[in-house]
């Protein structure tokens, strides 16, 4: 998804696109520890900011810990539902 090394051309990829594909690691909830890798932190500050602006994701305290974590909403449970019958017709036809 991201740029190879020596890649010289930029990708770009829309909201939607970030949020269907990379669905599991949403779904599954992105935190800010310490232990978090680069995409897990890409997709904290760039992508879950932007999710929760439309009230498919939300950022909730962990008890217990000093980090946060986002997780999918209702709405945005939904929202990945449509997304994959939507690409389910679409290879069927």
């Amino acid at each position: 998804m991201f740029n190879k090394e020596g890649d010289n051309e930029l990708k770009k990829f829309d909201l939607y696109r970030i949020f269907t594909t990379l669905s599991d690691h949403i779904v599954a909830g992105v935190k800010n520890n310490i232990q978090a890798g680069d995409l897990e932190t890409f997709l904290y500050y760039n992508v879950c900011t932007k999710l929760q602006i439309h009230g498919l994701v939300k950022n909730e305290k962990v008890a217990g810990v000093q980090w946060r974590m986002h997780t999918v909403t209702p709405l945005g449970e939904r929202f990945l539902a449509f997304a994959q019958k939507a690409q389910l017709h679409k290879q069927d036809t």
